[in-house]
């Protein structure tokens, strides 16, 4: 068989194969919406790690932290120092208030980090939590600093 015998052969075998088949689609599928998460996480008994604060770079392992427990004590690292404050939450508004912290020195660029943290929460009045994303916002609904969270490690059981 030559080669114009063959390739007459081919290319309606070709054509057919290209057809779309009856019930598909030629046009691609339109991309879904995400899906709301499966879990919010609660504001309280979270570990909220920073993600962004008032738009300053964090470097991984210097990102501040952020825990509220029951009692509504907060706590956590500020990117150099550890900080405590008082929570006062309710449906969708927050205060810190008291906030102290430890007063160590560290690397320049992590001390104007925890600085603008540590103002971001004492401006904080508002807060929105989305699944696993924590926004901490002040009272004209500027947002001042981004959390994402997680579930703490279960403690041990006291023997």
């Amino acid at each position: 068989m030559n080669f114009a015998r063959l390739l007459a052969a081919a290319v309606p075998a070709l054509a057919i194969s290209l057809v779309p088949a009856a019930g598909c689609s030629a046009t691609p599928r339109q991309p879904q919406a995400p899906e709301k998460p499966a879990v919010t996480l609660p504001l309280k008994a979270t570990v909220w790690e920073c993600a962004s604060v008032n738009d300053l770079a964090i470097t991984e392992g210097a990102a501040p932290t952020l825990e509220i427990a029951e009692d509504g004590k907060a706590s956590g690292n500020s990117g150099v120092n550890r900080y405590g404050a008082r929570a006062d939450a309710e449906a969708t508004g927050i205060r810190f208030t008291m906030v102290v912290s430890t007063r160590m020195a560290g690397p320049d660029e992590r001390m104007k980090l925890e600085a603008s943290f540590l103002a971001a929460l004492e401006r904080t009045r508002r807060f929105r939590i989305d699944g696993t994303l924590l926004t901490l916002m002040d009272e004209k609904g500027s947002v001042v600093a981004t959390f994402l969270g997680h579930e703490p490690a279960p403690q041990p059981a006291a023997p």
